[in-house]
């Protein structure tokens, strides 16, 4: 079943000023870029017009509407996002993901390493358990401890504070962190490869990628992971809907 997105369309009537608590509750105003892929467009959904070039990927059913589909030896999108450190203190990414068979020891779901161990979230054979849901430290990998399923949807997500020297990676609602101090990667980032030329081809489904200019919490990647990104308009017009209800309410109570 395919979750439901934090839109006006299906919070109407008494459950509209409780969905929109929720909704603008989740910090959206911090999103920097978001690619549901819609129709295979690789369009960015968050308002901010991010520039993404789509390298071969097959556009497929997917988590939410459609998804592409990353073949494992030559197709990627590549985004002109600066996810630096310097550029971006605190970042958030994520996305669902299904991996397919055939995945290698590494593959890059999202990247900008230049051979730093640089901001990625990807599957890894290193830190601890193999081909698990992994994501880069500035120094070497975090493992999730999570073997990456085949043909199975997972919600990941990354979080990156810079200032307090930590990352944090997030699999479906499960979250382990590590210490790290992050050095510059590329002013770009490639979905489905590593930037670096070294390959690490990934090979499955890329759905609904987000970008936070913020360090998330547990309880908003939840509501992400549940609720679906809450685009800039959504949350606006669910808290003026909002409030119109409480007006006629009060109208009501006072006739």
């Amino acid at each position: 079943m395919q979750r439901e997105k934090c839109t006006v369309g299906n919070r109407l009537g008494s459950l509209v000023v409780a969905a929109s608590a929720a909704c603008t509750g989740l910090a959206h105003a911090g999103l920097i870029a978001y690619f549901p892929f819609t129709g295979g467009s690789v369009a960015d959904a968050s308002g901010n017009g991010v520039v993404a070039t789509n390298n071969g990927a097959a556009t497929v059913a997917g988590k939410v509407g459609q998804a592409l589909s990353f073949n494992g030896s030559t197709t990627f999108v590549n985004v002109n996002l600066n996810i630096n450190a310097s550029a971006r203190p605190n970042l958030t990414m994520g996305a669902w993901v299904k991996a397919a068979a055939g995945n290698g020891l590494v593959s890059q779901i999202i990247s900008h390493d230049n051979f730093g161990f640089d901001r990625s979230l990807c599957i890894d054979f290193r830190g601890g358990k193999t081909n698990s849901w992994s994501t880069f430290t500035g120094q070497g990998v975090l493992s999730s401890g999570v073997t990456a399923a085949v043909d199975e949807w997972v919600f990941l997500a990354v979080v990156y504070n810079q200032s307090a020297g930590t990352v944090r990676l997030n699999v479906n609602g499960q979250s382990v962190t590590a210490n790290t101090n992050f050095n510059p990667g590329f002013s770009y980032l490639n979905i489905g490869v590593n930037p670096n030329g070294n390959g690490e081809y990934f090979s499955g489904l890329i759905d609904e990628v987000f970008f936070y200019d913020e360090a998330l919490t547990d309880r908003q990647l939840d509501s992400i992971r549940l609720n679906g990104i809450p685009t800039p308009g959504a949350a606006g017009l669910l808290a003026m809907a909002g409030l119109t209800a409480a007006r006629r309410s009060r109208q009501r109570r006072d006739a």
